[in-house]
């Protein structure tokens, strides 16, 4: 999902792929909209639309009491994850066979274009100028992740190298490699090495996006049993990186700024931690639990010490994603 710079607005996208995963054997209620296919004329402008297989993007307006949805995008293609450009007009959609560039016009999605791609489902994050992506890529029924540098010019994406480690660095891309995040300076990419729940300690390797073709050039060992996600302080010193286990998860720190990047110290955290963010003014981390269904808060002293809000935030049944905005304001 992303939110428009102004935070009027949200996207959210939906896919129909399933793989060979648990998802792919479930049985769904007959008579509702299921595909891209089931969805007739006129299905796309109601409010209680949603075919779990089809491949959609769907625009909500924050702003609305009811948080209406005010327009819909059906896709060709699976889109996995979507991201705001740092341009504040466009939005980047990496799909299972291509990337996409959308902008927001008049309360509706305009697709702009389209690039296919090849080297399989993407998780991905736009440099800071805007111009570069770096992805990871596969995860599809067993197939190996890879890393890749894209370039994004023109509102084309056009592929340049793919990402390799070092042979001096100790470590290596996993099969179940996949959610990675560039640094506010984008010098440097954080990599989730295992995104199981149940893996041993695992490595987060690290891009040096500086390099004309990036590649994997330090590593920090033995993070946590599986790392999902990651959130960069303001200060551009400290980075955090959520630590999987079904029940008991942690929140680790680690400090960017040394040469080599080291791991400070772990916090306690609720299970199966996904979605973290910083507020833009660096007071206060957001962290996601799916195991219990809530956004926790930790508070922030200083460069590098995180402390356990008590209050959280109740999200309903599990959670995946979060980010955070601008409260939007009518003009």
């Amino acid at each position: 999902m992303a939110m428009s710079s102004d935070g009027r607005y949200g996207i959210i996208a939906n896919h129909g792929f399933r793989g060979s995963t648990d998802f792919a054997s479930l049985i769904y209620p007959k008579g509702i909209p299921l595909t891209n296919e089931d969805v007739r004329p006129g299905d796309l402008s109601r409010q209680k639309l949603a075919p779990p297989l089809s491949n959609m993007l769907s625009l909500i307006d924050l702003a609305s009491p009811d948080l209406k949805v005010v327009d819909r995008a059906l896709l060709d293609d699976g889109p996995i994850h979507v991201l705001p450009h740092p341009d504040g007009q466009h939005f980047v959609v990496g799909a299972v066979k291509s990337f996409y560039v959308f902008r927001i016009r008049n309360g509706k999605l305009v697709e702009i274009s389209r690039s296919p791609q090849d080297h399989g489902v993407p998780c991905f994050w736009v440099t800071p100028k805007g111009d570069r992506i770096i992805a990871t890529q596969g995860f599809v029924d067993g197939e190996p992740a890879s890393i890749h540098w894209y370039s994004l010019v023109n509102d084309q994406v056009r592929h340049l190298s793919e990402v390799k480690v070092k042979a001096e660095v100790d470590t290596k891309i996993l099969d179940v490699t996949y959610i990675l995040r560039t640094s506010l300076d984008g010098k440097l990419a954080l990599v989730c090495q295992d995104s199981g729940l149940f893996p041993p300690l695992c490595d987060i390797p690290i891009v040096d996006l500086t390099l004309e073709k990036p590649a994997i050039t330090s590593v920090i060992k033995h993070v946590g049993p599986g790392v999902e996600s990651f959130a960069f302080h303001p200060n551009g010193k400290m980075a955090v990186a959520t630590c999987l286990a079904q029940h008991k998860n942690s929140i680790a720190v680690l400090d960017i700024a040394s040469k080599p990047a080291r791991l400070l110290y772990h916090l306690d955290a609720s299970g199966i931690g996904q979605g973290i963010e910083f507020t833009p003014e660096g007071d206060k981390l957001f962290v996601g639990s799916a195991a219990a269904s809530r956004i926790e808060v930790y508070d922030v002293f200083g460069e590098y010490e995180l402390r356990k809000n008590q209050k959280f935030l109740k999200t309903g049944r599990s959670h995946c994603n979060l980010t955070i905005g601008p409260r939007y304001l009518p003009k």
